[in-house]
């Protein structure tokens, strides 16, 4: 296919997206390669449909790794959720208050760097 090819069907992409026929624009996108038109379906999907998977599928084509990245941590968030049979505001709560905090050693309550530093010798 030639560069005017090309055009001429990212045109036509175009023109299908913005009168809502937004699976027969992917489809022309998806042919040419387009990755802006590729972009512009996957927050079509992602934002107004509020549907992240079919948005997924869109962003990975046109290797959009910003919205990839923040799709995948939404799924991994609903897992963790659905894992711990809570709320997404419970799963939230508990990893926000988490956060900074060190690891307990399980027999003294306290920081483990706290306990291997009382366990070193005193200099003479």
């Amino acid at each position: 296919m030639d560069a005017k090819q090309k055009t001429q069907l990212i045109r036509q992409g175009n023109e299908a997206f913005n009168k809502g026929q937004v699976l027969s624009a992917a489809k022309i996108f998806k042919t040419v390669n387009y990755k802006d038109g590729l972009i512009r379906v996957g927050d079509y999907f992602y934002y107004d449909k509020h549907q992240p998977l079919m948005a997924y599928g869109y962003y990975r084509l046109a290797k959009h790794s910003i919205m990839i990245e923040k799709i995948f941590d939404g799924f991994v968030f609903a897992i963790q959720c659905w894992m711990a049979d809570e709320t997404p505001t419970e799963t939230q709560q508990k990893k926000e208050k988490n956060i900074g905090k060190e690891d307990e050693d399980k027999n003294t309550g306290k920081p483990e760097s706290q306990h291997i530093l009382s366990n070193l010798p005193e200099e003479p």
